[in-house]
């Protein structure tokens, strides 16, 4: 077994309650980075843009108004996989606006250019 067997076995279980993937239930459960900007523990690096500067940027000031947007990429094989999970919406009729912005959001996608490596 490994030194994480605990931790490990928190993530699976947040898993089958909340449905979630395990990159994103482990990712729920590592602990903030701390604010002095050092590598906290469950932090391989500092990240690079600080949650103050995404805000000031994107303007998604209230996590109510626009729920919480997570994205994290994995790579498999000689590929690299991008979960996006959109959680803690204020209402039906607010999922239902997110939910037809990313289908344009993928349609508009399918046909760009992007490079493939």
């Amino acid at each position: 077994m490994t030194s994480h067997e605990s931790f490990k076995r928190r993530v699976r279980e947040r898993m089958s309650r909340t449905g979630e993937r395990y990159a994103a239930a482990r990712r729920s459960l590592l602990p903030e980075p701390p604010p002095s900007g050092e590598v906290g523990p469950g932090w391989v690096s500092r990240p690079e843009v600080s949650d103050a500067t995404i805000k000031e940027n994107t303007g998604a000031q209230d996590p109510a108004r626009h729920g919480v947007l997570t994205v994290s990429t994995d790579p498999v094989g000689q590929r690299t996989r991008m979960t996006l999970t959109h959680e803690r919406l204020a209402s039906p009729t607010a999922a239902e606006h997110w939910r037809e912005y990313w289908g344009e959001w993928l349609a508009a996608l399918a046909t760009s250019d992007v490079p493939a490596g």
